[in-house]
């Protein structure tokens, strides 16, 4: 008997298992179709520790992992941000478990919960996936005691290949700074608030895909 529910709880984790690695394999196809892309960026921040001004500048892509930014500064913001396909994520380092399916709905969502060994520690990634869109819907990231984060993400259809987002928001908790006040660069007259917390409010907008960009765009 013991040997029966031993073989039945392998089973459903080898199902699980083959579910999670369908999901995935179907999204990187279908972002795969975007070989690079330009694209208009806006963006609003407010991040533990200080408050930056408001910025216009584009973003460049090129499969399988190459980012640009034009004004050449930091984001500041978690890099699965802008993530255009799992293999960021997903490597034979990672645990991934399908975590639950919800076709009751005409917008389903499918959830993989990812365990990415980094360093000293294990990041846990949520992973939420429009399988009608193909796209992300959500990632949620636990890295403590570094981190909190939960990207939001707003998809829209390109060239009708592929949806790529219009607006990405970011809401994330650093476990590395103390409270402090931060000045707001918005606001002149306003009491500075004593927040470990931020959030980033990115914008896209023009986009141009499969434009055969230039590998000098990109640092090396």
């Amino acid at each position: 008997m013991k040997k029966i529910i031993l073989l039945l709880f392998i089973l459903i984790n080898l199902s699980f298992s083959q579910d999670a690695e369908y999901y995935i394999n179907k999204l990187n196809s279908e972002m795969a179709k975007v070989s690079d892309l330009k694209v208009n960026m806006w963006i609003r921040s407010r991040l533990p520790g200080m408050t930056v001004p408001d910025r216009n500048t584009k973003l460049y892509f090129k499969r399988p992992k190459k980012i640009h930014i034009a004004d050449n500064k930091s984001l500041f913001i978690p890099t699965e941000a802008l993530l255009l396909d799992l293999t960021y994520l997903v490597d034979s380092t990672c645990s991934i478990k399908l975590l639950n399916k919800n076709f009751d709905s005409e917008e389903p969502f499918i959830s993989l919960e990812i365990m990415k060994p980094y360093e000293d520690r294990t990041i846990k990634f949520i992973a939420i996936i429009d399988t009608v869109k193909w796209a992300f819907h959500q990632i949620g990231i636990d890295d403590s005691p570094i981190m909190n984060a939960k990207i939001d993400f707003i998809q829209t259809k390109i060239d009708d290949l592929v949806y790529l987002p219009k607006e990405i928001k970011i809401m994330m908790e650093s476990k590395e700074f103390e409270k402090q006040n931060v000045k707001n660069p918005r606001r002149r007259h306003t009491k500075k608030p004593k927040s470990n917390f931020g959030y980033a409010y990115i914008k896209f907008s023009k986009y141009n895909i499969n434009i055969d960009l230039s590998d000098d765009i990109f640092d090396e």
